[in-house]
């Protein structure tokens, strides 16, 4: 295992890109109120989903699955929280690297859950023992914690940060395209 030390200015970059893509997120136009907070159970296919008339939060419990090419965009005034063994499941077609968890507060996963996606949490993220992510986490303001016998693989290097802008992008100019 190594470590990765950044300079000054490319932390400082990050940063700016990881709030900047956090504001983009957010200020996205949903194209479905979530009626429920509780993901589990449900499929559902690409759009900008809103929490913002169920307390704001959004709980998963069960599978959540998601369907199709395309961008999923979740936006959360408040938390997410993932009960044990709870997971998302992407089926035809879809990829975690086009899912975005805006997370207004801070993210829980529980333990042994398989989460998929790029959460940018406002505050924290939490990882319970044996959970894992397929995708980027990111916080602006607070920790990553690792709880249990997780252990990071890989670290991202300075040009996954510009990859994943680019993406950031990618998703700017789609939704604009289509909503224009």
């Amino acid at each position: 295992h190594g470590q990765y030390t950044a300079t000054a200015l490319q932390a400082v970059n990050a940063m700016s890109d990881a709030n900047s893509a956090y504001s983009y997120i957010l200020s996205e136009t949903a194209t479905t109120n979530m009626s429920s907070a509780e993901l589990g159970g449900l499929t559902l296919t690409n759009g900008v989903f809103s929490f913002q008339n169920v307390g704001t939060a959004a709980y998963l419990t069960g599978t959540l699955t998601l369907s199709g090419s395309g961008t999923f965009v979740f936006q959360l005034g408040s938390t997410f929280i993932s009960a044990a063994n709870a997971t998302i499941s992407l089926i035809n077609g879809a990829q975690a690297s086009n899912v975005y968890w805006q997370v207004g507060s801070s993210a829980t996963f529980g333990a042994s859950s398989m989460m998929e996606g790029n959460f940018l949490a406002h505050t924290s993220i939490t990882v319970g023992s044996g959970a894992g992510n397929i995708g980027s986490l990111l916080t602006l303001n607070g920790a990553l914690t690792l709880d249990g016998n997780n252990s990071i693989t890989a670290v991202p290097e300075p040009s996954t940060y510009a990859l994943f802008g680019l993406g950031v992008l990618a998703l700017i100019v789609a939704y604009r395209r289509k909503f224009a």
